[in-house]
């Protein structure tokens, strides 16, 4: 009788992802020097991971391929949010072993399903274009955090330094909003020492909104923060010394 070939893909694969991630890892603890970095020793930690999972599949090969699966989403996603300044930059380093790897999960989590080769084919191109597709979903979020953070840094830091100068020149106001405007106008309403001023406001324009909300934010916050100071007993106090 003839040796029987193992036909379990799920843990060759399993296997074959905890070999390149030595393998990676290896060369970038080699590449760090004596110190190991942070990714060379996760990449080393996460070996262990698949190895473990290889075994597991000798009992249930579909749950030890999605966990595997998991797993590295996590990492790439990890990567990615690691630095929000590079994080797209540094998910695209070393895909001479991530392209691998993806193709070994896929073929891992493929292998179990009860179907003939021509769908199973079909079902990994799927999951591939739902992939990329995420993947661009996800960096479009990612710079859409991004620029609305940048902007809100600048809106608020405009809006403060325009408080400023007001409160400088003896202009107490407050600014809310009321409808959309085209430019800063007093309402006719006061509120304690503060004039209230309708904002100029363009809610249809998204970008435009953000800007203006964040600047009436930051001009209000650091107005209030004046003249609360300038009120202070205890400031008075300590300046009649």
């Amino acid at each position: 009788m003839g040796i029987q070939k193992d036909k379990n893909v799920t843990v060759s694969a399993l296997f074959g992802v905890a070999v390149l991630l030595f393998f990676w890892g290896g060369i970038n603890w080699f590449i760090s020097g004596v110190e190991p970095n942070r990714l060379g020793v996760m990449l080393c930690l996460s070996g262990f991971v698949y190895v473990a999972l290889g075994i597991l599949a000798y009992r249930t090969r579909l749950l030890a391929a999605l966990l595997g699966a998991l797993l590295y989403a996590a990492f790439l996603t990890f990567e990615c949010i690691f630095d929000i300044n590079h994080g797209v930059n540094l998910l695209m380093t070393g895909l001479f072993f991530k392209i691998p790897i993806i193709i070994l999960l896929l073929a891992a989590a493929v292998s179990p399903l009860k179907c003939s080769i021509k769908y199973k084919t079909v079902i990994g191109t799927l999951v591939i274009a739902i992939v990329i597709s995420q993947g661009y979903l996800a960096h479009a979020l990612w710079l859409n955090a991004l620029w609305k953070t940048e902007v809100s840094v600048q809106a608020v830091s405009s809006g403060a330094e325009q408080s400023r100068r007001d409160f400088k020149n003896g202009k107490l106001r407050l600014y809310d909003f009321h409808g959309e405007n085209t430019e800063n106008k007093f309402s006719g309403r006061y509120e304690g020492q503060f004039e209230i001023w309708h904002a100029e406001y363009h809610p249809a324009v998204y970008a435009q909104k953000v800007a203006e909300e964040k600047w009436v934010e930051g001009y209000n916050q650091l107005m209030k923060l004046q003249s609360s100071q300038l009120s202070d007993p205890a400031t008075d106090g300590e300046k009649s010394k």
